[in-house]
């Protein structure tokens, strides 16, 4: 036994078979006295063995007692995380007490979300003094704040306006929460109203992440965004939806709103197209309108927003369904507003006083029924990046000479 081990990352891919390995690896933690963090995944990567009619109740369930005993007899592990893509059914709840110093817990069971909500109800209400949460189903955010008042980092899926409304209100008042990542399904004004009070009124939130459902009926919350963080300059990281088509008159004043406040070092933008547009994908007309707004009106917008903000380190920039219909072709053929707007976006970055890493990636799900980052596909923004790259590494070369190269990653389809 490696005496001086204090962090295990273990992930582990099989056909159901040989389950028997996750549970030795508990056993051996509960034993061990120097792990103080533990990652532990299983992904049954069989299709077969996965899609079985049967499937999850395939007799690869965790004994009885070997997480409790984990978290009973094990003195010193404080993080542990574990995601396991088969069922918990017959894992063991008796978890009373805990001798094991958790302040940070993550643990996701796919393929059994009922029994996933009764063990993170059990360990919740006898884990004392968290400080980081991550849940993968629905649960009160009310008895979250009472059993853990010191939580830190939060992470949780909003699934009805109510509980959205419920925890933002909440943190109006917070001062101890640093990290929040909600996923809100129900998208209404009344939860906007709440976000952006949220905003105002809490000038500790550090990190703050909103992600909506990919099949949510959503309404776009750039106002209240606005409207808040216009009150608050305290965000760190933020992680930011954005419904297409939009609005210049809502995305502008948001990115001034950003550029202003100079502690914002991480920004992440998602583009999703509003629900109604997913119903109508098979068209081309779609992409045909939406692509076009995508250079003339989103890229330049965040272009400006990067020349006045001088202290971003991470921008990333994810698109949700747009699939470029593009033909490569002499670049002086394109529509001059598009290239000169991708031309002034790749000389700000690479002339940026700050940024070290850049992400424009795409995320195709509704055509292939599965995820796709266009590592591949070709578009005007990759080409034109592709044909211009060692121009731009030069420039930065010779006017940031003791600036190091941004990280720059264009995957747009």
């Amino acid at each position: 036994m490696n005496s001086t081990l204090e962090e295990l990352n273990i992930q582990l891919y099989g056909s159901g078979s040989d389950f028997g390995e996750i549970v030795s690896i508990i056993k051996g933690v509960t034993r061990n006295d120097t792990i103080t963090s533990l990652f532990l995944s299983y992904v049954i990567e069989d299709e077969n063995y996965r899609y079985r009619n049967d499937y999850p109740n395939l007799g690869i369930d965790l004994p009885n007692e070997v997480l409790e005993q984990l978290l009973k007899n094990n003195k010193t592990l404080n993080a542990f995380c574990l995601i396991k893509k088969c069922s918990m059914e017959n894992i063991s709840l008796n978890i009373v007490n805990l001798n094991a110093p958790q302040t940070a817990i993550d643990i996701r069971d796919d393929a059994h979300v009922t029994k996933n909500s009764e063990l993170m109800g059990s360990l919740l209400s006898h884990i004392k003094e968290l400080h980081s949460l991550r849940l993968h189903r629905p649960y009160s955010t009310y008895r979250i704040f009472i059993s853990h008042p010191s939580l830190h980092t939060l992470s949780l899926p909003l699934n009805t306006a109510e509980s959205a409304i419920e925890l933002f209100t909440i943190l109006q008042t917070n001062t101890t929460l640093k990290a929040l990542r909600v996923t809100i399904d129900e998208n209404t004004i009344s939860v906007g109203t709440s976000l952006q009070d949220l905003l105002k009124e809490n000038q500790t939130l550090n990190i703050f992440e909103v992600t909506t459902s990919l099949l949510s009926p959503i309404t776009p919350i750039l106002p209240f965004l606005t409207t808040g963080l216009c009150h608050n300059n305290g965000q760190q990281q933020l992680r930011v939806p954005i419904t297409l088509p939009v609005i210049s008159d809502e995305l502008i004043p948001f990115l001034y709103i950003l550029s202003q406040n100079k502690n914002l070092t991480e920004i992440q933008f998602e583009l999703k197209l509003h629900f109604r547009f997913m119903l109508i994908r098979k068209t081309d007309e779609l992409d045909n309108m939406l692509i076009p707004l995508f250079y003339t009106q989103v890229l330049p917008a965040v272009t400006n927003m990067l020349q006045s903000h001088t202290t971003i380190k991470q921008l990333r920039i994810l698109c949700f369904d747009l699939v470029e219909e593009y033909i490569p072709a002499d670049f002086n053929n394109l529509d001059k507003e598009e290239y000169a707007g991708v031309m002034e976006f790749l000389k700000t970055i690479y002339t940026h006083p700050s940024l070290e890493h850049v992400l424009v990636g795409s995320l195709i799900t509704f055509r292939k029924g599965t995820w796709d980052y266009g590592f591949y596909n070709r578009s005007i923004l990759k080409d034109i990046f592709k044909d211009q790259k060692q121009t731009l590494i030069d420039r930065h070369k010779k006017e940031q000479p003791h600036k190091p190269l941004p990280e720059v990653i264009i995957t747009l389809t």
